[in-house]
């Protein structure tokens, strides 16, 4: 797959999986070999691991905490085999996250993240979200 259609690939998982909510649609996405290398134990949620199961677990577990959640890819670019991608997410705070009740208040948060391909479907991601950052914005 050439890196249009890899680019193209990341806005159709933007647009169907984390803002259409359909989470069949990860197991064509995701490489059946993926591990997702981002550190989420900050979070505290209860889904745990880094193959394709636990992401789709983890994105079902947040919209529980986060109501109206939606990504917005805002930037993308080759970096030799990876591709990089800025992030912002935003939704209203309806869960215990980072041991932060709820506030029903809504954010926006953004966050650089980067992507791994092999046979045209992302083999590893990891997102390199502050973690200061997002509790200041939870907790305030």
């Amino acid at each position: 797959m050439d890196k249009k259609s890899l680019e193209e690939l990341i806005i159709r998982y933007q647009d169907e999986v984390l803002n259409g909510h359909n989470d069949d649609l990860m197991a064509e996405i995701f490489h059946p070999d993926f591990r997702g290398e981002t550190d989420e134990s900050a979070l505290e949620m209860e889904t745990q691991g880094d193959d394709v199961r636990a992401a789709r677990d983890f994105m079902v577990e947040l919209r529980s905490k986060v109501a109206e959640l939606r990504y917005t890819c805002t930037e993308m670019h080759w970096d030799g085999d990876v591709l990089r991608m800025q992030w912002t997410v935003e939704g209203i705070h309806t869960g215990t996250l980072m041991g932060f009740p709820p506030t029903n208040r809504r954010f926006a948060f953004s966050y650089p993240n980067w992507a791994r391909f092999k046979d045209g479907r992302i083999i590893a991601a990891r997102s390199e979200w502050d973690e200061k950052k997002l509790a200041d914005i939870l907790g305030a």
